[in-house]
């Protein structure tokens, strides 16, 4: 990875999308006139007119700041306002909500930045999600604290994010915020919106780059504002995700999230051992994988496959011990509507050279209270827990 073709795509990205987006926006809708974009509001309620104008004045002068910024960058001086262009992506998020909420009743409203990709097999902000989320958000806490500045990468994105309607993952994330006060990162209680990985980490500030192999998603987390893997990555494979871990390819990285839905157990297993091979030869590497096992810990097998897939897991994860650490969240019984939950096992493996030299070792104890809270929080069944594994002293 060429540092500087990201550094100048950062820049040139945000030129293209913020100036797309504006221009595409006043010639539909306000002919890029002031009193035409107040013609368009009065079609809406009053709270959602308040609120384009607003928006429509940030972003207006974000493009302004953006075409004099393009000059600089042509004379060689300071790139463009990369926070800026975060509040300006957030602006863009505001508005397709506020015109689905309108149902689209602005000419062309439906063409503007509305999501298109199907939902999930899953419920966002279950278990799985939840003591991800925490993991990550701990993760990108400590990166910040210790780095300049932080680059992220999730090659399996799936959705932005999703409107939070399920009332008990509602009171998880409720009880959550009161105990570890952190997780508010994942959620919105503004908007009611639970946050998929990549949005979680453009709020805590990284650099994020994303991608996904369903066309219809990578084009939602483009609209949402995330940077595409492919545009800064020569040669990468959105169908093959597992190709970030290549040593080139990982080497610029600070945090790489792994969550590929189903496959790593069955088909993909050996990729642990690119992971290692990424992190010894960039030593600031943190790599994340989220693991669904069939398998309950400490239960009779399921089937001589599913327990075979385990046991090589947890034989290959007890080697890694010294420079790993996890969350393994048991099966939760379905009875609150939360798809995913009642199948898996989850298991949250994080694994960097920093563990083993104590640079992060501070981070145990994090994850430790974290796990803990966890525990209390999620229904799990008289006597489970949220277990933390890693360390030597474990």
């Amino acid at each position: 990875m060429d540092k500087e073709k990201i550094k100048k795509y950062e820049y040139d990205g945000a030129v293209i999308r913020i100036g797309a987006r504006l221009e595409t926006f006043l010639d539909k809708h306000a002919g890029g006139e002031e009193k035409k974009i107040e013609t368009f509001a009065e079609k809406c309620s009053v709270q959602n007119r308040k609120q384009i104008i607003s928006l429509m004045h940030l972003i207006r002068n974000a493009r302004n700041k953006v075409a004099h910024d393009k000059e600089g960058w042509d004379s060689g001086a300071p790139v463009f306002d990369f926070g800026m262009f975060q509040k300006v992506r957030r602006a863009l998020i505001q508005l397709d909500d506020i015109l689905k909420d309108e149902n689209a009743h602005a000419v062309g409203a439906k063409n503007i930045m509305l999501m298109s990709a199907a939902d999930q097999f899953y419920t966002m902000g279950n278990a799985g999600d939840f003591i991800k989320h925490g993991m990550l958000i701990l993760l990108l806490n400590w990166l910040a604290g210790n780095r300049r500045e932080v680059r992220y990468a999730d090659p399996f994105g799936g959705n932005p994010w999703t409107k939070l309607e399920n009332q008990e993952i509602k009171r998880r994330l409720n009880d959550s915020v009161r105990r570890c006060a952190f997780m508010r990162h994942a959620w919105s209680m503004i908007d009611g919106k639970y946050y998929g990985s990549g949005q979680i980490a453009l709020h805590k500030g990284a650099h994020v780059w994303v991608a996904d192999k369903d066309m219809h998603r990578r084009s939602d987390l483009e609209a949402s504002g995330l940077f595409m893997l492919d545009e800064v990555l020569d040669n990468y494979d959105n169908q093959n995700g597992y190709c970030i871990l290549s040593p080139e390819a990982a080497g610029d990285f600070d945090l790489i999230l792994i969550d590929p839905l189903g496959d790593f157990m069955t088909e993909r297993f050996d990729e642990l051992d690119s992971a290692i091979q990424a992190v010894n030869k960039n030593p600031r590497l943190f790599v994340m994988f989220f693991v669904l096992d069939l398998q309950s810990k400490n239960k009779p097998p399921q089937t001589p496959e599913i327990y075979a897939n385990h046991k090589n897991f947890m034989d290959k994860r007890e080697k890694m011990r010294e420079f790993a650490c996890s969350l393994r969240c048991p099966k939760i019984e379905n009875r609150y509507g939360i798809k995913g939950e009642s199948r898996h096992e989850y298991e949250i493996l994080a694994i960097s050279q920093e563990f083993q030299n104590g640079g992060a070792s501070d981070l145990w104890g994090k994850l430790r209270y974290f796990a803990a809270n966890a525990s209390d929080i999620l229904p799990l069944q008289r006597g489970e827990k949220v277990e933390f594994w890693g360390g030597k002293d474990e």
